[in-house]
Order: C-alpha cells, then structure tokens, then sequence
C-alpha cells in the first residue's frame, strides 16, 4: 500500500508527464486554472494536492480524464 507522500508524488510525476505531453509550462497551467505557478510546481513535487476544483480544471485544460491523472498502478487503500 502506497503512503501518502508516495501517493502525492506519483501524481506530481503524472501531471509533471502530461504538461511535457501537452508542451504546457507550469505557468501556462497555473494561469488556466487560477493558482500560482508555484503551486502548480508543489502539486509536481509531490508538496501539495490540487483542491477537488482545480483537479477538475486540471483535467480539464490537460485533456485528460481523473482516471489517467490519478493513475497509481495500484490500490491506494
């Protein structure tokens, strides 16, 4: 079972994934979901975890589903 800060990194390197996927900057993401680019940089060094909103916004702007943000490659509970 994944600990938590595991669990809070390996979403950091999934969205970290898909803005290089995307070609987004971390500015560019902070600026469509209306944080700062320094909060988009602690949600992708596994320090912070988007609110269930900006989660949303995430996928939103990124294409992609909360399924394949939030990927683990295992159960978390």
């Amino acid at each position: 079972m994944m600990s938590e800060t595991e669990w809070m990194q390996t979403f950091g390197d999934n969205l970290r994934d898909m803005l290089e996927e995307a070609r987004m900057s971390q500015s560019e993401l902070a600026d469509e979901i209306g944080v700062t680019q320094s909060t988009v940089n602690r949600y992708i060094h596994g320090l912070a975890m988007p609110s269930v909103k900006s989660l949303v916004n995430i996928c939103h702007v990124l294409d992609a589903s909360l399924d394949d943000i939030l990927y683990f490659g295992e159960k978390i509970w």
